[in-house]
């Protein structure tokens, strides 16, 4: 987030299981009082949107080399 806003945050996401990433049950996103909210949701809300890859990419990974050698 601070890399792609210039701000940091706290980005909490809840799923419900078997429901898609995607479209979280509750999203809260802790921002600096100055920060533009609107932007950070926007890029909360792209990262959520390969959120399936990332998945996919991070169980591809056999556990125990990941937690190893930290690959990813």
């Amino acid at each position: 987030m601070e890399a792609k806003s210039g701000s940091p945050a706290e980005v909490t996401i809840v799923a419900r299981n078997g429901e898609p990433l995607e479209d979280p049950a509750f999203l809260h996103i802790a921002l600096l009082d100055d920060a533009d909210r609107t932007a950070a949701e926007e890029i909360v809300r792209e990262i959520l949107a390969g959120a399936s890859e990332f998945v996919s990419d991070f169980l591809a990974v056999d556990p125990v080399d990941r937690f190893r050698t930290g690959a990813l």
